[in-house]
């Protein structure tokens, strides 16, 4: 009896197939069928695990590590990678799991079926000391990340170089206003250049950015030098469109005038660069006008750094502050830090899911789902950090 026909006749038996009698199958096609049957998944990748469930004590040993901070993980595989693989695949002998878990070099840290290069499941896993700590996110949402440390340094640069124009009673009138308004008393340490440059510009130039701070509704902690933030950045620009709105009240016929610098501006770009054509000369005289107020504030901010001078009065700095738009632009920032795209391209583009491993235990999070359980919570060091939220209402 050949060894194809005995294979083929064994691998009916075992999965007893009900359809009509198969053609014979070759050795190699067979040995393929027979995996292809028990690849089949035994953990429901599906299902939300949004409470911590308990390591088993053969998944504890696979992966000391999580309990025992002097235990070392093997070279580029990260705490829990084994366990999970055992919660994954059922199995709990070491050979198997270690055949699942991924070196450094992939996109991926465990892969169902074991010993396959490219896996039909594949599951990211990250580390948490704590259920209160954070992730970091190392090797994906690169683009994403950079974009956001820009947005943040041009809404909080801008509040920051229109204040620098001031002069430093006119600085001092500025923090005077906006302490007002946050309700404390005064406070002779606080000042907006010490808020935006100590808390977050100089941050971001190193890659950092704290949303705990940079949006309302959290506590705040002193910098090292001492230095109490009081309100978010949030908090900040509303206060200043608070402020703003009064300042236009009392002075309409200031905001009303149009900048004698931008218009000499305009005009001379105009001159230059006009054309006859009115539907395209609209087009055209709609960018000058932009590019116009850029010029502007870029050489009177060479100016100011140069010289020294005063370039602007209260009233000016907060007529400049309606026009950068910031609460619309922060907003905007705030929304994309939780939409589904931006969440996902944290992870790597093929997966089956995330598993979040504690010292006690995991939860998992299907693909689909990461965008209602996953928050960003800070970048550091260039990299995001990541927490479990809990979505108001789970399914």
């Amino acid at each position: 009896m050949s060894q194809d026909y005995f294979l083929k006749k064994t691998y009916d038996a075992v999965y007893r197939a009900s359809r009509s009698k198969t053609p014979f199958r070759t050795l190699s096609e067979s040995y393929r069928l027979v995996l292809e049957e028990k690849s089949d998944i035994p953990f429901d990748i599906n299902k939300v695990k949004s409470d911590i469930t308990p390591w088993t004590v053969e998944q504890s040993n696979l992966s000391p590590e999580l309990k025992d901070p002097n235990a070392k993980e093997e070279k580029g595989k990260g705490p829990g990678e084994y366990a999970v693989a055992s919660v994954v695949s059922g199995l709990t002998d070491y050979d198997s799991v270690a055949s699942m878990v991924q070196g450094g070099g992939e996109s991926f840290d465990v892969g169902y079926p074991p010993g396959k290069e490219n896996p039909k499941y594949k599951f990211e896993v990250k580390f948490f000391k704590d259920k209160n700590s954070v992730a970091q996110i190392s090797k994906h949402g690169i683009n994403f990340r950079n974009y956001v440390l820009e947005e943040a340094r041009r809404i909080l640069g801008d509040i920051y170089n229109e204040y620098m124009f001031l002069d430093d009673d006119d600085r001092n009138t500025v923090n005077l206003h906006v302490i007002d308004n946050i309700g404390v008393r005064d406070d002779a340490d606080w000042s907006l250049e010490k808020y935006l440059k100590n808390y977050f510009l100089d941050n971001i130039s190193t890659g950092g950015l704290n949303f705990n701070v940079l949006f309302k509704g959290k506590r705040f902690n002193k910098t090292k030098s001492g230095f109490h933030p009081l309100i978010s950045a949030e908090s900040l620009i509303e206060i200043l469109d608070t402020i703003t709105g009064k300042d236009e009240e009392e002075n309409k016929e200031e905001f009303s005038k149009e900048n004698p610098r931008v218009v000499t501006v305009k005009t001379t770009l105009k001159d230059l660069y006009g054309v006859n054509n009115s539907e395209k000369g609209e087009k055209l005289n709609k960018q000058i006008d932009r590019e116009a107020e850029h010029i502007d504030r870029k050489f009177i901010k060479i100016k100011s750094n140069i010289t020294g001078e005063k370039v602007t009065s209260v009233t000016g700095f907060y007529k400049q502050i309606k026009k950068l738009n910031l609460s619309k632009r922060l907003s905007k920032l705030k929304k994309e830090l939780s939409e589904e795209k931006n969440l996902r391209s944290l992870f790597p583009s093929s997966l089956s899911g995330l598993f979040l491993v504690y010292p006690e235990g995991y939860r998992y999070i299907p693909e689909t789902d990461i965008k209602d359980y996953i928050k960003i919570t800070t970048i550091s060091r260039d990299k995001f950090n990541i927490t479990f939220k809990s979505p108001e209402h789970e399914a």
